[in-house]
């Protein structure tokens, strides 16, 4: 089996720059790169992914941090004397899980949200948030690198399938 090519990204910056480090986390955190430990993130290699990375440790140097990005398997960036693929996958794998919790409760609010909306304006609001959070999952899960799928990333496809069935059965009563 081949070894999976990955972006990892290891930053140093100031506690003083705090309005620094809050750009720097949003958009660490919209980007869906992943949080192994404080300021050490990965992501799976891939052009988009690539782009954003490069973006991301750009932004970090402008704000004057201390920046190491490496590409690669975990033998070519080191890591394999001390860690393993499995472990890498692992931690990527606790950082998707805590994702797909924040979604799950999100989902869960909206699907109580869509049942008590009075309009229809309302529930088309609250659909399209659904929806949203459609795409966010299938953005995550394509991070995913483990091979046998979460209990959490189960339990929120689960969800998901119960607000679009939702969704259709109140489409279906106007």
């Amino acid at each position: 089996m081949k070894d999976k090519q990955w972006f990892l990204l290891i930053f140093d910056l100031e506690k003083k720059k705090n309005k620094e480090r809050v750009q720097i986390f949003r958009k660490l955190a919209v980007s869906n790169i992943l949080k192994l430990q404080h300021s050490v993130y990965a992501v799976g290699v891939s052009y988009e992914n690539e782009s954003r990375i490069k973006e991301i440790a750009q932004a970090l140097k402008e704000f004057g941090a201390d920046v190491l990005l490496f590409e690669g398997t975990l033998r070519d960036i080191g890591v394999g004397k001390t860690s393993s693929q499995q472990d890498l996958e692992r931690m990527a794998g606790e950082s998707l899980d805590g994702k797909y919790s924040q979604l799950i409760e999100e989902l869960r609010g909206f699907k109580d949200r869509i049942k008590k909306a009075e309009t229809g304006r309302e529930k088309r609001r609250v659909m399209e948030r659904i929806l949203n959070l459609s795409k966010k999952f299938v953005a995550l899960s394509s991070l995913d690198p483990r091979e046998v799928m979460s209990t959490k990333r189960s339990l929120l496809e689960s969800e998901l399938f119960d607000a679009k069935e939702l969704m259709k059965s109140i489409a279906e009563e106007k």
